[in-house]
């Protein structure tokens, strides 16, 4: 999990940015991360397969009622309006209820970064008309630019496909980013090898060899030797052309190996 955002700040049971916020009746969220901020925390082009918010006060809010995860990728580097074009949906639950400590929310599919673009994600649930409690505090963390837009509403069934604005935010929860280990291998020496930087390289072999591969995930190395000994290649003399009278006649490959093969079929 890569974390974007330190933060000790927390939003109230009240006050917002608050994406398990239910002191309104629903809340829609888009908050802004500029890709640079994203490969600071070491997220690389790939594969995002969770996000996780982390709660410190449940404050007795109710489930949230058709949460929602979406993502789109974006050139903004300030978000002061809701963006509505190029998202898609990773995370949805019917009725996903906050735990103390770290949610995690696994995507359906995973959202492909392409390590160079800012991204959205935006958050949204509707309680409407099951009523309101109070918001989940999270962990939270400034921002140099404005970096969250929110909309929260009571008696609103369409909250999550409006644009109405209540606010925007230079202040956003700290996210974890769920992305595979990325693991790294280094063979060596390189000679008679296909490659040197992959898992299962294939080794050409005129004579024995020793080799030596490093795995690296993310700085945690682990090292394993492997000896390959290339037997000699049998040589059969079976010595000058020779005429007999007398037969039979034993034949000798004048060679040491496991098996033999004669044009008869014979094995011995």
């Amino acid at each position: 999990m890569k974390a974007v955002g330190t933060g000790s700040l927390t939003n109230t049971s009240s006050s917002y940015p608050a994406p398990y916020g239910n002191f309104y009746e629903g809340a829609k969220h888009q908050f802004l991360f500029l890709a640079s901020e994203l490969s600071a925390a070491g997220l690389i082009a790939g594969n995002i397969q969770s996000l996780s918010f982390n709660a410190t006060n449940l404050n007795g809010t109710d489930p949230l009622v058709n949460f929602n995860i979406a993502i789109a990728t974006t050139a903004l580097t300030n978000i002061n309006a809701f963006q509505t074009t190029g998202f898609t949906t990773y995370y949805s639950s019917p009725s996903y209820t906050p735990e103390l400590g770290t949610n995690v929310h696994k995507f359906s599919t995973p959202f492909v970064w392409d390590g160079v673009s800012n991204i959205i994600v935006e958050t949204c649930f509707n309680n409407t008309p099951l009523g309101y409690s109070n918001n989940v505090s999270v962990s939270q963390s400034t921002t140099p630019f404005t970096s969250c837009v929110y909309y929260r509403a009571d008696n609103d069934a369409s909250l999550c496909s409006s644009n109405t604005t209540s606010g925007t935010y230079s202040q956003r929860p700290n996210f974890g980013f769920g992305q595979p280990s990325v693991i790294t291998y280094t063979w060596a020496p390189a000679t008679e090898l296909t490659s040197v930087s992959i898992p299962n390289p294939i080794a050409n072999l005129t004579t024995s060899r020793t080799y030596t591969v490093i795995a690296d995930n993310a700085g945690c190395m682990t090292s394993q030797v492997v000896n390959l000994h290339v037997k000699p290649t049998p040589t059969p003399n079976l010595g000058s052309d020779t005429l007999v009278c007398t037969l039979p006649f034993t034949l000798s490959s004048s060679t040491a190996a496991n098996t033999y093969s004669w044009s008869t079929n014979a094995t011995t």
